[in-house]
């Protein structure tokens, strides 16, 4: 109406000031879109700062925290999840390492076995991740990261890490991520042993299906790794 260059009327008074009120309206509520939009960036690109920030301490296992963060988003798709179920866990896949910060370096890349006493101080990474990340305020639907990412040790049976939470207490992007970084950990060469091939990392997975893992979680990795993984990796 307001473009019609037709019109022999001229606007009233009251009319432009109706117009103005429209404008401020519509302007103020696109500089809210536009400042949503910047949080999302932000929020992002500060999640991926951090994540990065612990793969630079070992460049044995540099790019780990992203690959888990993308296995993990996969196999939520072909679970069925919603898209902001798979945007956090994906987000607690990038950050699930956060709490080696606080691992000594000399056992973060120790070459050989890790001693009871180093173990127990590596498995402490559960905890800081739970520990660090629930001081960050996070959005209300992203609230839960820091026990998705921290739960990845947990075992269905209860006798995993740090809270020995059984298979009805860890979140699914948990159960999620601990098969997620399993694979990763085990397909991917470290300080202390050379990568396993892929058939070998999915028996061992199947074989601890239902203790470790739970077992519709596991069901639909494989499904993602025959479908997708190994294609791909064909194709490179």
């Amino acid at each position: 109406y307001v473009d019609n260059l037709n019109t022999q009327k001229n606007f009233e008074e009251e009319e432009l000031e109706f117009l103005m009120a429209v404008a401020r309206q519509a302007g103020m509520a696109l500089e809210n879109l536009h400042l949503i939009d910047e949080q999302k960036i932000t929020l992002e690109s500060f999640i991926t700062t951090l994540a990065a920030s612990i793969d630079a301490r070992d460049d044995m296992t540099a790019g780990h925290s992203a690959r888990v963060a993308k296995y993990s988003r996969s196999c939520a798709k072909y679970m069925g999840l919603s898209k902001d179920e798979i945007k956090l866990i994906y987000y607690a896949g990038l950050l699930h390492d956060y709490g080696k910060i606080g691992t000594r370096e000399a056992i973060l890349c120790k070459p050989g076995k890790l001693t009871p006493e180093e173990m127990s101080h590596m498995r402490e990474h559960a905890y800081d991740t739970h520990k660090i990340l629930s001081k960050i305020h996070f959005t209300k639907e992203l609230a839960d990261i820091p026990l998705i990412a921290s739960s990845h040790h947990e075992h269905m049976d209860g006798t995993g890490y740090p809270f020995n939470l059984t298979s009805e207490q860890i979140p699914l992007g948990g159960k999620i991520i601990a098969v997620a970084d399993f694979f990763d950990a085990l397909t991917h060469k470290r300080h202390y042993r050379e990568p396993m091939p892929i058939e070998d990392v999915i028996s061992l997975i199947d074989d601890q299906s239902g203790t470790k893992f739970d077992s519709i979680v596991v069901e639909s990795f494989k499904e993602y790794v025959y479908k997708e993984y190994i294609p791909n990796q064909k194709k490179r």
